[in-house]
Parts: C-alpha cells; sequence; structure tokens
C-alpha cells in the first residue's frame, strides 16, 4: 500500500468517475486505474462498483476512504510541523527573566530576536535565581537569566553561558562618608543600616554572606524588590544596599553613588538550561542568539579573594 494509492482512491471516490479523480490527480486514467486495481488485489476486496456511467465504493470501499482520509490528514499534519521546526515558523520558548532585564538592556535582545523569529511565541516569567533552578529541572521553563554568585554552578544538571560580565557594588546616598571612597571594605559597613532584596534573589544571599564572612550581621531595616523604589530609599538616606554593576551602569542617578566592593564578587549575568533536556529548534534558536550576541571571557578576578562559595539555594 502506498500514499499515492490512497489520494487516487480518495479523488475516484470524491468525483464517483475515474477520469475526472485522473484529471485531479494528474495522471493518465490507465494509470489510476491499474494502480486501484493493485490495491484491490493487496486488500483482497473491491473498492469500487464500476459501471457504465458511474462508480461508487463498496461498502469495504467506504472503510477504506474513511481510514485514507485519516491516515493522509496525519501525513499533512506530520509534513507542517517538520516545516514549521525547520523553518522556525512557529514554536514557543518559556523563559524566566531577571526583573531588572529592561534596566540592563536585554529586553532589546529579547525584540531582536522576535524580529528575527516572529512566529516564535516567547512566555516570559519573573523569577529568581532559586525558583529559576526548580523550573528548569521540572520543565515549567526552557531558559533563564541569573545573576548566580558565581559562573561554575555546582549543578550538573544546569548548562550556563555568561553573558555580561559585572561585579557587586555598594549603592549609598551622594552625601555619604563612603561615597567618593574608591572602594569599600565589608568591614566598612557593619553599622549600616541595609535594604535587602528578597530572599528568591540571590543578592540577599549575598549581603548575608559577606557580612558573616566579615563577623557581623547586616542590620536590615526594609526588603524590597522594586529597583526604582529601592534606589529612592537610599537616596533618602533610609538605607544603603549592594547592587550589580551591570544595573548602575544604565541606571543614571545623580543622588546615588555605586562603589565597588571588597572583596571582589563576580556578577555575571548567565543564560541556563537543562543540559539533558533535547532542545527544540525554537529553543535552539533562543539560546544560540543569546550566545552568539555576548562573547566575553569570565576569567577576570580583582581586588583579592572571589567569595564564590555562598550558597545562593
Amino acid at each position: 500500500m502506498e500514499l499515492h494509492q490512497l489520494r487516487y482512491v480518495m479523488s475516484v471516490a470524491k468525483h464517483r468517475h475515474f477520469s475526472r479523480a485522473a484529471e485531479e490527480s494528474c495522471v493518465s486514467q490507465p494509470t489510476l486505474s491499474q494502480q486501484i486495481i493493485k490495491l484491490e488485489k493487496e486488500l483482497g476486496v473491491q473498492l469500487f462498483e464500476r459501471k457504465i456511467r458511474s462508480v461508487r465504493p463498496t461498502t469495504a470501499g467506504e472503510a477504506v476512504v474513511f481510514h485514507a482520509k485519516r491516515i493522509l490528514k496525519e501525513i499533512e499534519q506530520i509534513n507542517e510541523s517538520a516545516k514549521e521546526y525547520t523553518s522556525l515558523l512557529k514554536g514557543d520558548v518559556k523563559i524566566g527573566i531577571l526583573g531588572i532585564m529592561g534596566k540592563i538592556g536585554l529586553i532589546n535582545y529579547i525584540d531582536a530576536f522576535h524580529k528575527r523569529y516572529p512566529g516564535i511565541y516567547l512566555h516570559l516569567l519573573e523569577v529568581g535565581f532559586q525558583d529559576c533552578v526548580k523550573l528548569l529541572r521540572t520543565s515549567e521553563i526552557d531558559v533563564a537569566f541569573v545573576l548566580p554568585l558565581s559562573t561554575k554552578l555546582s549543578d550538573p544538571s544546569i548548562a550556563l553561558h555568561p553573558l555580561i560580565m559585572g561585579r557587586v557594588m555598594v549603592l549609598v546616598p551622594h552625601g555619604h562618608p563612603l561615597a567618593h571612597k574608591n572602594d569599600i571594605a565589608v568591614v566598612d559597613l557593619s553599622r549600616e543600616n541595609f535594604i535587602s532584596w528578597p530572599e528568591n534573589q540571590s543578592m540577599h544571599h549575598v549581603l548575608i554572606g559577606v557580612c558573616r564572612a566579615s563577623g557581623f550581621e547586616p542590620n536590615i531595616v526594609c526588603e524590597c524588590s522594586q529597583v526604582e523604589t529601592v534606589v529612592d530609599l537610599v537616596s533618602m538616606g533610609f538605607g544603603i544596599t549592594l547592587v550589580s554593576s551591570q544595573l548602575m551602569a544604565v541606571f543614571s542617578r545623580r543622588d546615588v553613588v555605586a562603589v565597588p566592593l571588597i572583596p571582589y564578587i563576580e556578577r555575571t549575568v548567565c543564560l541556563v538550561w537543562a543540559e539533558a533536556r533535547h532542545q527544540l529548534p525554537a529553543m535552539a534558536a533562543f539560546c544560540d542568539f543569546f550566545k552568539s550576541s555576548f562573547d566575553i571571557s569570565i576569567t577576570e578576578r580583582r581586588g583579592g579573594e572571589s567569595l564564590t562559595d555562598i550558597e545562593t539555594g
């Protein structure tokens, strides 16, 4: 049994006429008739009652037509799906995003990717680093942008590609005594009030970790996830906070100052995904786009010891 034979059967059943079926199928009438006879011999049943002026399916023929319609529809869908994947006409990618993506310019790259692949549907879900790893493991998201404490993850099931290198900075009001220093040691912050980021964000764990490593507990007076609100609170003298250099590089404010923290703590924006999962073409295209858009070295270390062993959860 061959697909073209099923198509001939469908055409004859539709037109109730061999000549018109042959014309629609772009073959000669003898060729079409021979192929149907060949199929009848293979199946061991007569598919059509042939009369001088008309042709109609037998009971067995009607059953074959019914199944042929389903088979040809499935074949059509298979071909369409293959075309969609190979040409990236369709597909979807579920992406875990950072709350600061717009501030550090990554949204522009999302827009550029969409313009290149307009048929790929993007689901954007804001998640912290801790939640993002769980969602990757359970396939609730396909890929994510994160700010891990280290570009060497302890979980071998998660693949990582660095995008934008940065470091931890101390954000203080413009008139703060530490605002004019070239860098700030953690021990100099022991008497400061801190505005903390939420616990599901890795910067919260950076704050707790570096302070404890220097022998004191940070005096956290407020917790907030909104960048603009945190910066406003710092500018008012409500407290200080830790931020990534990528954020402050594009966040222009004269009433606050970002000073490098000592020891140097890496804060590199990374793209992560589950290593073991098979990448469908849409997801592969997304990962390849961002890998090729950023080409950086992550070997830089400055200002002494790098605290890459603090738990991020």
